[in-house]
């Protein structure tokens, strides 16, 4: 129960897909369904699919970071657009972690990638990320 008397839904847990041409983070149509969620607003997008309106939603994210030494975790609430068909779109890839297919329910957009340093190795399919998690304040 939140403190102003809502019901906070049980999380749902997935992955987000940096999307540096993302100038917002996105939240697929699925996972807005599983949380409930109500939009705040409808807006115009533009995406692979061409323009179409886009819900918009209030959202608490938080995201695991893993590293050869640490883990952590980052909390923040942000608004976040829906994407229909988000999950669709890795499928073809038969992507997998410990063997079970991933589930993709969101992107992480410019909005949060602002407040971090971005390393991508291409040759060898590594990169890191390290978020300055004082510019969040």
């Amino acid at each position: 129960m939140h403190s102003l008397g809502l019901l906070i839904p049980a999380p749902v847990f997935g992955y987000l897909l940096l999307d540096t041409g993302a100038s917002r983070t996105c939240i697929s149509q699925q996972a807005a369904a599983e949380l409930g969620l109500q939009p705040l607003r409808l807006q115009q997008s533009y995406g692979a699919g061409g323009l179409y309106q886009a819900p918009v939603y209030r959202v608490r994210l938080t995201i695991g970071l893993r590293g050869p030494s640490m883990t952590t975790e980052m909390h923040w609430e942000t608004e976040a657009q829906e994407v229909p068909r988000l999950e669709e779109s890795i499928m073809p890839f038969g992507i997998t972690v410990a063997g079970h297919a991933a589930r993709l329910i969101g992107l992480l957009g410019r909005d949060l990638l602002r407040h971090a340093k971005v390393n991508y190795n291409g040759l060898n399919g590594h990169f890191e990320i390290y978020f300055d998690l004082k510019s969040f304040s």
